[in-house]
């Protein structure tokens, strides 16, 4: 359902599907898995727009990053959460305000950072997330966007105004204020020296040691916890009708972990950054355009990845990345989608995996190959008034 006036649009898209129940991160009950069909509310929203500014309450995937692929710090890998996003733009500028209560979690906590094994269990604890960005376009073919998203929580911990302060930084409410969050920064670069080349950057930071006392060096016993992602893509530039993007991830070992598993960065343990840490991968994706209404797409991943989950407490030691035992998986998505009619388009994907595990298998967990195909039907009707 989709209802467009001025000013606002109302959504809902209700997802009604089996394979629900063989998904191990579905968050819905699977007590009567052998008698039900499972759905799941993914869209539900209401949006209110006006002269540059904007107002969204309710779920519907994010993605602050790169189009097409996982952004480190916002991206559509996990389900869908309920969240309030503001927004202002005009011209040159757009700042952007989120802000999210996600799951209530058990917990486990690293009281002694001395102590790897001062583990507390907390049986129930609640979770937020909060964020601002600024986008800047600087030329045409130039842009700039700077980001803070932090996550914060705890046992009776509750909605906290501070953190949808647009105007704040989360590393001062945590050492001025004292209001405990795992704290993490962005810049992402757009520019497109070409008319068929664009290059894109990202680079995150969620801590950096730095040696403060003389004598100590904190560098060697502590790790950094970052993550950078490039890509190069063109249009066009080696065959018309062929969009290429040939790009590059690294996640360092402790990134979106923290001493409180409450401030880990996802949401029903699935990333919402990048799916994985301690994790480096090289992709290139193709897609061609030029057999339309025929689309053909095909996108090769290889990468290695560490011990490590993003469930996990963050172990404030200095390792080889990736994390041992490391494991290496070559995954290739094919999709091919005939669009016979606006209303109508048929469907082909394949998806291959050298390790089934690989966190881009969420369903069919036990096969290295997943066949899908079928149809997509969009009815429509519309109401006009003047």
């Amino acid at each position: 359902v989709h209802l467009v006036y001025p000013h606002i649009t109302l959504g809902n898209r209700t997802s009604i599907n089996q394979e629900y129940k063989y998904d191990p991160k579905y968050a819905g009950d699977l007590s009567e898995s052998e008698h039900w069909l499972y759905g799941r509310v993914n869209d539900a929203y209401m949006n209110v727009n006006f002269s540059g500014f904007n107002l969204f309450v309710g779920r519907m995937a994010r993605n602050w990053g790169p189009v097409g692929h996982y952004s480190l710090f916002l991206s559509d890998e996990p389900y869908t959460y309920d969240h309030f996003l503001f927004s202002w733009e005009h011209d040159w500028i757009k700042l952007s305000v989120i802000f999210a209560r996600l799951e209530d979690l058990r917990a486990y906590g690293l009281d002694d950072a001395q102590r790897p094994d001062s583990i507390t269990y907390y049986p129930n604890a609640r979770k937020f997330l909060a964020g601002h960005r600024l986008d800047l376009r600087i030329l045409d073919n130039l842009q700039l966007a700077l980001t803070e998203m932090t996550t914060y929580g705890g046992p009776e911990r509750d909605f906290d105004l501070s953190f949808i302060n647009p105007m704040t930084f989360y590393y001062g409410l945590q050492r001025n204020d004292k209001k405990l969050n795992n704290g993490k920064w962005a810049i992402d670069l757009f520019y497109k020296p070409l008319n068929r080349l664009t290059l894109y950057g990202q680079f995150m930071i969620d801590d950096v040691i730095v040696n403060n006392d003389p004598g100590v060096n904190d560098r060697a016993r502590y790790p950094d916890r970052l993550a950078v992602y490039g890509s190069v893509r063109t249009g066009d530039l080696l065959l018309k009708g062929l969009n290429t993007d040939l790009g590059y991830t690294r996640i360092w070992n402790e990134t979106y972990l923290s001493r409180w598993t409450w401030e880990n960065y996802h949401y029903r343990e699935l990333g919402l950054g990048y799916p994985c840490v301690s994790c480096e991968e090289i992709s290139l994706k193709l897609s061609y355009w030029g057999f339309f209404p025929l689309f053909l797409q095909n996108e090769l991943i290889y990468g290695r990845y560490g011990a490590v989950a993003l469930t996990d407490v963050v172990a404030l030691e200095k390792e080889p990345f990736p994390v041992r035992p490391v494991t290496y998986n070559l995954v290739d998505h094919f999709k091919l989608n005939y669009h016979f009619k606006p209303c109508l388009n048929f469907f082909l994907d394949v998806l291959y995996l050298r390790k089934p595990a690989h966190y881009l298998n969420r369903l069919n967990q036990g096969s290295d190959l997943t066949i899908s195909f079928g149809f997509n039907l969009l009815l429509t009707t519309s109401y006009n008034k003047n």
